[in-house]
Formats: C-alpha cells, sequence, structure tokens
C-alpha cells in the first residue's frame, strides 16, 4: 500500500477482513466499489514499493491488510517475506487459497515460480474476496483437499472458474474490474505487473479526502 507497516505508524482501525463484512453489507454498492478502487490502489502501491525494494511478501491476503482511520491501508505480516535474490522460487509457506496455478504447479512438479507475479495473483483474489464477500475456496470452486488442488487447479481450471464470475466478463477498460481481471491472468507472462494496473484511469482521480470520506461514510452506513 503507501508503505510497509511499522511500529510508527498511527494505530490501526481495520483489518481487510473487516472491511470485507463493512463493503458486504453496504447497500450503495457504488460507495463499495469506490472504496474498493481505493483499498486496490493502496495495496498496488505498496506491493510496487515492497518488490522495488527487492522483497516478495508471499502471504498477500486480507488478514494481512490494514487501514487507517482516514482509509489508507499497509501491506503487513512479512512473516513469510524474503529477498528478491532470484525472481523465481521454490518457496512454499503462506497461505495456499491465494496462491497462483504457477505457484501451485510447484507442489506437482518441483519447479520454481515467480514470486512477485504470484504476490499480484493473491492482490487480485484479495480484492475479489473482499468485494464479493467470498472466500477463494467457495469463490472458485476448488477441491476440498490440498492434495486434489495441486492435481487439479491449473491455469485451464482457473481460467474457466474467472470466466464465470460476473464483474470479469466484460469489464470496461481501466475498470477496477479490468484491473482485477488483468492480475488474475493465469499465465503470468500475461498477468499484470503494479506499474502497469497503477496506470488504470480508475485510479488517475482518486485523492485522500476523498478516500477519507468515502470510508468515513463506509463505516457509519
Amino acid at each position: 500500500m503507501t508503505g510497509v507497516q511499522t511500529c510508527a505508524l498511527p494505530i490501526s482501525v481495520d483489518d481487510g477482513a473487516s472491511i470485507q463484512q463493512k463493503l458486504s453489507s453496504l447497500k450503495d454498492r457504488k460507495l463499495a466499489l469506490e472504496i474498493l478502487t481505493y483499498i486496490a490502489k493502496d495495496l498496488l502501491t505498496g506491493l510496487k514499493t515492497i518488490h522495488g525494494k527487492g522483497i516478495n511478501h508471499l502471504d498477500i491476503k486480507p488478514d494481512n491488510l490494514l487501514f487507517m482511520k482516514d482509509g489508507t491501508g499497509y501491506v503487513t505480516d512479512f512473516g513469510c517475506g524474503k529477498k528478491n535474490d532470484d525472481p523465481q522460487t521454490t518457496m512454499i509457506d503462506g497461505d495456499s487459497r491465494y496462491f497462483s496455478p504457477n505457484r501451485l504447479e510447484t507442489f506437482k512438479l518441483e519447479t520454481s515460480f515467480e514470486e512477485e507475479k504470484a504476490d499480484l495473483w493473491a492482490a487480485g483474489v484479495s480484492l475479489l474476496q473482499i468485494y464479493k464477500n467470498v472466500f477463494p475456496f467457495k469463490l472458485f470452486d476448488q477441491p476440498k483437499t490440498f492434495s486434489k488442488i495441486v492435481d487439479q487447479c491449473d491455469s485451464d481450471f482457473f481460467t474457466k472458474k474467472l470466466n464465470l464470475i460476473k464483474e470479469l466478463q466484460n469489464p470496461d477498460e481501466g475498470s477496477i474490474f479490468w484491473v482485477i481481471k488483468s492480475l488474475l491472468d493465469p499465465n503470468p507472462e500475461n498477468a499484470f505487473t503494479e506499474t502497469q494496473a497503477l496506470k488504470a484511469s480508475c485510479f488517475t482521480s482518486l485523492n485522500k479526502e476523498s478516500q477519507e470520506i468515502a470510508f468515513e461514510i463506509g463505516r457509519a452506513s
């Protein structure tokens, strides 16, 4: 998000899970979408900062996002993070619900995966979860056991499941769902980087004053 969480930051108000619950109860879906767009911008900005420092998080999920009173978001919990000495890794720590197909493949083929793209896939899944209030296993209708997930959930599996999600079927170019769809391309070579995503038109008019107002209204609703 706008930076890496440290003890010097002000006391947080919400994590991603609680924001998810608040958004799901909002009757004003336009406001919910506005808040999601601010969340996405801060998340992508945070990943850009982290990756720029040569660090990969490897455990991006709503539980590891914190939001201040003014709505500013931060990435937290670097317990699975590692220095990006090699752009690919076989490291398998982290929450498997947010693993990309490329990352899941490492369990079956003993190959490596692109860490930065894995973070961005997890960001896309997290944003969908927060907006739809649906956790990844249900969102993608995945098998119940991890061994079956590894065996069945390849790029073709995710392509078919993503095509069933209404918001991702024909998103307007530059919209927040266009960004999410671009983060969730099962082929990591085609998936957006954070720099590409942050150029989307949905982010251009955002400002801190509007962000604070949107979160304030959202919390009060």
